[in-house]
């Protein structure tokens, strides 16, 4: 698996999975508050926060971060 890892494909899948809603599709998902790698990736497509959910997960307890993306992505230049 390591010889995938930093070569953005995971950003890659997303975005093409995007590309096929409709526009002005909200996308919502929630987030382990210690997962540092998959933040990063889901901010980098432009989501934000909107809310936690303190000790939302069990085995550690961990916070839920609850991000939102209003489609289509818009570029960063």
């Amino acid at each position: 698996m390591q010889a995938y890892q930093k070569q953005h494909l995971g950003e890659l899948l997303l975005k093409t999975w995007f590309n096929t809603f409709t526009t002005q599709t909200t996308v919502l998902l929630e987030v382990r508050a210690g997962n540092q790698g998959a933040k990063r990736l889901y901010q980098r497509l432009g989501f934000e926060t909107y809310r936690k959910r303190q000790a939302y997960y069990n085995h550690p307890v961990e916070d839920a971060v609850l991000m939102m993306l209003q489609l289509p992505i818009k570029s960063k230049e």
